[in-house]
């Protein structure tokens, strides 16, 4: 399952950086790169403009880490999903890559494909601040196709649609 590059990017703030899971990241964040970030127990209250500040400012970091030109170490929550990819053909090679903005689609022949009823896939919505639908901008897609543009063309990602 590979996911929108902006996606991804929002995941990985909301899910790894904000909560405090890499305290030592989140700091040099903080001191290093610029991010305003509050403590982890306010993150969920952050408001729209601070949380798409802070999600610009950590697309800005991505560009830089996932080029190797920072000290901090590239992470699996962000990691480029070509490269991680590439990285696991010398091992094994996936049956099937899916666009996460496809999985229905894809569980539905799958499950066709061994006799079985469709199921359909929970609705997710990563817990946070804000949704990224409700920030989501030229800057960030912008930020995002910079930061990750082997993903945008191995995949065929466009702009974020939500």
């Amino acid at each position: 399952l590979v996911r929108h590059p902006l996606d991804r990017a929002d995941r990985a703030l909301r899910g790894a950086i904000l909560p405090g899971k890499y305290p030592r990241i989140r700091n040099l964040l903080i001191r290093d790169f610029g991010l305003n970030l509050p403590d982890p127990e306010a993150a969920p209250q952050m408001g729209a403009a601070a949380y798409h500040a802070a999600l610009l400012g950590f697309l800005r970091f991505l560009k830089l880490n996932l080029n190797g030109q920072t000290a901090i170490r590239v992470d699996r929550c962000w990691c480029g999903q070509a490269h991680a990819l590439a990285a696991m053909a010398g091992t094994v090679l996936p049956d099937m890559i899916v666009r996460a903005d496809r999985m229905q689609a894809a569980l539905d022949h799958l499950a066709d494909s061994v006799g079985a009823a469709p199921v359909p896939v929970p609705a997710e919505e990563p817990a946070g601040p804000v949704p990224l639908a409700e920030i989501c901008d030229d800057a960030l897609q912008q930020a995002a196709a910079a930061a990750y543009p082997r993903d945008m063309a191995a995949f065929g990602f466009g702009p974020w649609a939500g």
